[in-house]
């Protein structure tokens, strides 16, 4: 009888030993799903941080096509820049923040110079990689006497609007 007794008692300890290694697999288990859980978000943000190193050329880029409120007088000095460029000397008339259907900047300013160089301005007003409306644009061409002399050339009114303005 002491053998039966002994032997349930082995037999006890035997299934409380497999229990609780039962639970302690599954304890380890949930450990190891929540150790990779973890190295995964890692390798998520190591990625995330990898991505924004490597397109940080290309939001340069897109800043670039925008101008915000700190960007005026930058935008207004490569207007500028440009008719003196294309041999016309551009004078800014008025600057304005309109709301007509979003946020725009809108430039009024005048040019005085030949023929060419008066278009030429326009077309590089034009292709400014950023969004411009050219509104208005008024060319006559004006002929003064200074000193007993014939001035003649061609002076502009332009009304430009900058959609692509961020009010910031």
């Amino acid at each position: 009888m002491t053998a039966i007794v002994l032997n349930i008692l082995v037999v006890g300890l035997v299934l409380y030993a497999l229990q609780f290694m039962k639970e302690k697999s599954a304890d380890v288990a949930m450990l190891a799903g929540q150790i990779q859980a973890y190295e995964q978000s890692g390798e998520k943000l190591k990625s995330i941080k990898h991505l924004v190193a490597d397109t940080a050329g290309d939001r340069e880029k897109m800043d670039s096509l925008f101008v915000s409120g700190d960007g005026i007088v930058g935008f207004i000095g490569k207007i500028e820049s440009l008719g003196r460029h294309a041999g016309v000397s551009p004078e800014l008339k008025s600057v304005d923040v309109t709301k007509d259907g979003g946020e725009a900047l809108s430039l009024r300013f005048s040019t005085e110079g030949d023929w060419e160089s008066t278009l030429y301005f326009l077309a590089l007003v034009e292709s400014v990689p950023m969004r411009i409306e050219v509104e208005s644009v008024n060319l006559r061409y004006v002929e003064r006497i200074v000193e007993g002399k014939a001035t003649t050339f061609w002076s502009g009114d332009f009304k430009i609007s900058l959609l692509s303005f961020l009010k910031t």
